[in-house]
Order: structure tokens, then C-alpha cells, then sequence
């Protein structure tokens, strides 16, 4: 399978949550969507804005200490998984994402390593690099199935 590849510089907080919650407002249900980048590169704040662009109006919250959190949304559920305090086998967790991963849901996750033998190829894979306090350099890969979302 061939992927697409994009790279984008945004420069605030307000740029980076608006294309976000812009790629939120265009998911259809079944995307695979995995967040890389180092502590406080804004991983779960993305999350959020593609949560609050899919229509969730709640506050979302980070899922470091409960490893995963849904938003529920009358098209479909997102689940935020967010792997990072799993350094073993993640065990039963992995085998409820697994669970997720093959339905009309959508799936969000952060420090996936322990887990990417479950992940599918054709997921979308956002690579956060922080270049300032509020600006953020995102290396974007997807298949050409997931190009809907970042025209």
C-alpha cells in the first residue's frame, strides 16, 4: 500500500487545534489514527479538537492514568487510547483494542509501540515535533483512502 505524506508547520496552539477539529469535522467512522511526539508535544489536546470537530462538546481529558477514554457521538465512538505508562505487554488492553479496531469506530493513539502489531497499515500516522512554545512542525501519513480528510 502506498502512503501519502504531508508535512505542516503551524505556529499556535489556535492553528493547530483548528485544522485538527477541521479533520475531526470530516471523519466518517473507521479511521485508525496514531499520535507520535514526545512528552507535551500536544498529543491529547489534538485529540481533543478532533473530538470536539466530530461534534463531542464536552471537555476531554487526558487518558495517561486510565489508558483509554470514549467520546461518544451519535455517528460513532472515539476511542482515545493513550499507551504511554505501558512499557510490557499491555495485555487485556491490547486485546480491547484490538476489539475496536474492527468496527465503524474511531480509534486515537498515543505511544502506540507496545501495540503496533495490532494496528492496521493503512492507519494515519500524525508525527508532532515541537519547534516552539506554541509551534508545531506535523509530519502527516496516511493511504490514499484516508485523502478525504486532509484536502
Amino acid at each position: 500500500m502506498k502512503l501519502l505524506s504531508k508535512i505542516l508547520k503551524l505556529d499556535s496552539l489556535e492553528q493547530s487545534t483548528k485544522y485538527f477539529s477541521n479533520i475531526g469535522s470530516k471523519l466518517k467512522g473507521g479511521e485508525v489514527i496514531e499520535f507520535v511526539g514526545d512528552l507535551g508535544s500536544g498529543k491529547t489536546t489534538l485529540t481533543k479538537a478532533i473530538a470536539n470537530g466530530a461534534g463531542y462538546k464536552q471537555e476531554g481529558s487526558s487518558p495517561s492514568f486510565t489508558i483509554s477514554n470514549e467520546y461518544k457521538l451519535d455517528k460513532f465512538t472515539i476511542y482515545h487510547f493513550d499507551f504511554f505508562r505501558i512499557s510490557q505487554d499491555p495485555g487485556i488492553i491490547k486485546y480491547e483494542l484490538s476489539e475496536v479496531l474492527n468496527n465503524k469506530d474511531v480509534v486515537i493513539i498515543e505511544w502506540a509501540n507496545s501495540v503496533l502489531d495490532v494496528l492496521p497499515a493503512n492507519r494515519i500516522k500524525i508525527s508532532i515535533k515541537v519547534i516552539g512554545l506554541s509551534s508545531r512542525e506535523f509530519k502527516i501519513e496516511y493511504s490514499l483512502e484516508s485523502n478525504y480528510l486532509f484536502n
